[in-house]
């Protein structure tokens, strides 16, 4: 029993897990995957010998794959807006104000240095 919680967990964190331990992205088609065969085998193991907690495992399971299927199908139906920089574009420049301390931040005086910047884009 397990094993299908282990594949739950690893196919939630599939789509995030790979950008924070620096590598690619797998397909979408493995994290769906690997929810819709834990969902399955919850579903199966609680046929196979019916039980409350085996119910609810059952189930959360498949609302976990359902959700993470909605978010990643849901984040896929948007494309780039034109105009947008692609990967490999020099960046444009920046400046704005540091969260961590208030003061002033310029891409340009950083020309030359490793800089991570995140965007964050969403529907508010």
């Amino acid at each position: 029993m397990l094993l299908p919680v282990l594949l739950t967990v690893l196919g939630a964190l599939a789509p995030v897990l790979p950008a924070v331990l620096g590598f690619p992205d797998p397909p979408d088609f493995v994290p769906l995957g690997a929810l819709a065969l834990a969902a399955l085998w919850g579903w199966l193991a609680w046929r196979g010998k019916p039980g409350r907690r085996r119910l609810v495992l059952a189930s959360l399971q498949t609302l976990v794959a359902a959700g993470t299927a909605y978010w990643m199908l849901g984040f896929s139906a948007y494309d780039a807006s034109p105009g947008a920089p692609r990967p490999g574009d020099k960046a444009p420049l920046i400046t704005a104000t540091r969260v961590r301390d208030g003061a002033r931040f310029e891409l340009a005086a950083e020309r030359g240095h490793q800089v991570l910047l995140v965007f964050f884009r969403g529907r508010w």
